[in-house]
Parts: structure tokens; C-alpha cells; sequence
């Protein structure tokens, strides 16, 4: 099981996992599902429709607590989780990512989420069920190839990726209840 959240800890609805038209306009809205949700209300809509979830009517409050379509894959990750994991010993591996996770290029936390299955696979035999959180850690904002350039961006994002954990952290706990 794979769940995507952003910086602010919205899940990505399945059919908005990051592609070209979409990533385009979700940098626009700086990477943050809620953004997103408020500059292009259609596609808000559109997606809450294809959920059977009634959209919120203003989405000037919108939140991740306060969102119907978030309480809605919140459910349905939770079933699914529930039912794919009986008899089985249930893992979470959680990571921030840089760019579209499912990059299976060599990098990025997709090839490490394949390793770290690998090993407990091998180690202590099959019998898991893992469950991958992936969230946007934000650790490439305004990256340089330039070395020092790339050490003080590392200094500049730690905040902003410790505040972004804690939203993903409040969505899986909402997972968990």
C-alpha cells in the first residue's frame, strides 16, 4: 500500500498522483494539495465526484481535518490496510521524497522503500504487509547543483520539513484511529 501526502498532510487522491499537467499547476500553488484545491475548484470537485464524497461548498477554510475528501481516503486506506493485513505483520515505512516518488531510476525513496522490503524479506522471511508513506519532505526547495549552495538549502529546509512531518504524522494517526 502506497499513500502520498503533501507538506500539509493531504493525501493525493489516486488518479492526482503527480504527473506533467498536475505537477505543473501544483507547483504554481507551491506544492500544497490545499492550494491546489482552492485555485482550481473544478478539478476539487471533479476529483471529490469521483470519490462519491460531497465537496465542501467554500474552500477558503479548507484543512486537511476539515476536508471530506480527506476523510474519505483516510476510510479507504484504512480498509484497505485492514483487509490486506490479516495474518500478517503489519510495517510502516515512512519517508519524505524530492520528487515523484514512483521514480524507479535509482533514486529516491521508492528505490530505498524497495530495499528496505528486500532486506526484511530476506532476514525474517515473507508474511509482511508494508505500507509506504511517502510526504513531501520539501528537501529540494530552491536546490543547487552548487555545493554551498546545497548545504545551506539542507540548513534552510530542516524547519520546514520537521513542520511538514508533523502534518503527515497527524493524517497517519488519523489512519491508525
Amino acid at each position: 500500500v502506497r499513500i502520498y501526502l503533501d507538506r500539509n498532510g493531504f493525501i493525493y487522491p489516486e488518479n492526482v498522483i503527480p504527473g506533467q499537467v498536475f505537477d505543473h499547476d501544483l507547483k504554481k500553488c507551491y506544492s500544497i494539495l490545499g492550494n491546489y484545491y482552492r485555485q482550481f475548484p473544478y478539478n476539487y470537485n471533479k476529483i471529490c465526484k469521483g470519490m462519491g464524497v460531497t465537496p465542501l461548498p467554500n474552500l477558503s477554510n479548507l484543512d486537511a481535518s476539515n476536508d471530506p475528501l480527506q476523510k474519505a481516503l483516510i476510510l479507504k486506506y484504512a480498509n484497505v490496510i485492514d483487509s490486506l493485513s490479516i495474518n500478517k505483520k503489519l510495517v510502516f515505512i515512512i519517508h519524505g521524497y524530492n520528487e515523484v516518488p514512483l521514480n524507479n531510476e535509482g533514486t529516491g525513496a521508492f528505490n530505498e522503500y524497495q530495499e528496505t522490503r528486500k532486506r526484511l524479506n530476506d532476514s525474517l522471511g515473507k508474511g509482511f504487509q508494508f505500507v509506504e508513506i511517502y510526504w513531501d519532505g520539501l528537501s529540494k526547495l530552491y536546490g543547487s547543483k552548487n555545493i554551498i549552495s546545497h548545504y545551506f538549502n539542507s540548513l534552510r529546509i530542516w524547519d520546514n520539513a520537521q513542520a511538514s512531518a508533523s502534518y503527515s504524522g497527524l493524517e497517519l494517526r488519523r489512519i491508525f484511529s
